[in-house]
């Protein structure tokens, strides 16, 4: 049964497809979840290369997005430098992780620049840019006017909104799946993998659809994950039946030229959630849906 289900996992997400599906990749809370989880700097390091491996067997671009704080540690340090040695591209995701909609907008854009300080020389020393800022939570503002000021706060410090079209709870899933592994309950880890895989895969053919249902075709889609245990031992299944439904993995530059995530959004939320939920609430909310 267990086989079974791995191979269902495997399969193609629908065989016949005729439009190309696009998808760029996004790790979160680099350089790693649960730092001081791990009993020792080898497992840190094997679970970081895990991941990097899993995507350079399929020439994947990828975006991690660095918590300031845990940079600045010196051991975390070095471990973002094993993601950037691998090709990762560098965005900021604010210096302490709190939601921005719990700061006040001074607040939270001092967190951002703070985060700034730590990353940017890292990223001048290897002679790269560090262009993206993802929100912790997905949390842009629990209003209108708190979403504006952090927009407005955001373009004069020349970093780009990296929204994100396919939204999932994996760090629900990894923390099943840590709690296993640290009661040496592998069966029941497995069972929370096979679980997993199947959530992002069915998330990401939910949140397809729900593109096609707003644009009428599939939407160069972002994906959310996290840089954790869980995705260290199923990024690649995932990555593996990505690429057997023909999914083209893209940088976020191409992703984000795609018109939808050009739509306006007026729909505040204390957490977030996909990009698409935020342009079919606007839709709704003005009548043009």
């Amino acid at each position: 049964m267990k086989h079974a289900l791995l191979l269902l996992v495997l399969l193609p997400l629908a065989a016949c497809r005729a439009q190309p599906r696009e998808i760029a990749i996004t790790l979160d809370d680099v350089p790693l979840v649960g730092y001081y989880t791990y009993p020792d700097d080898f497992q840190r390091i094997q679970s970081i290369d895990s991941m990097t491996q899993a995507l350079a067997r399929h020439d994947a671009p990828y975006t991690v997005f660095a918590i300031g704080q845990d940079v600045a540690v010196e051991q975390e340090g070095a471990l973002l430098d094993r993601w950037l040695d691998a090709g990762a591209h560098l965005g900021n995701h604010t210096y302490t992780h709190r939601n921005m909609g719990d700061l006040s907008v001074a607040e939270g854009i001092a967190d951002i620049e703070r985060a700034g300080d730590v990353l940017q020389p890292i990223a001048d020393a290897r002679g790269l840019s560090i262009r993206y800022f993802r929100f912790p939570f997905l949390a842009e503002g629990v209003s209108l006017e708190q979403k504006q000021a952090y927009a407005d706060a955001l373009a004069r410090m020349g970093l780009y909104n990296a929204r994100v079209s396919v939204s999932n709870n994996d760090w629900e899933f990894n923390e099943r799946y840590r709690q296993a592994e640290l009661e040496e309950d592998w069966e029941g880890r497995y069972e929370i993998g096979q679980e997993y895989v199947l959530h992002i895969l069915e998330s990401i053919k939910y949140w397809d659809m729900v593109g096609e249902e707003l644009t009428g075709r599939s939407v160069r889609h972002v994906l959310l994950l996290h840089a954790n245990r869980i995705n260290r031992d199923y990024l690649g299944a995932i990555l593996d039946s990505l690429a057997a439904d023909d999914y083209t993995f893209i940088d976020l530059d191409r992703a984000y030229a795609d018109p939808i995530y050009a739509e306006p959004d007026r729909w505040p939320t204390e957490n977030g959630v996909s990009f698409l939920e935020h342009v079919r609430q606007t839709r709704r909310l003005e009548g043009t849906e």
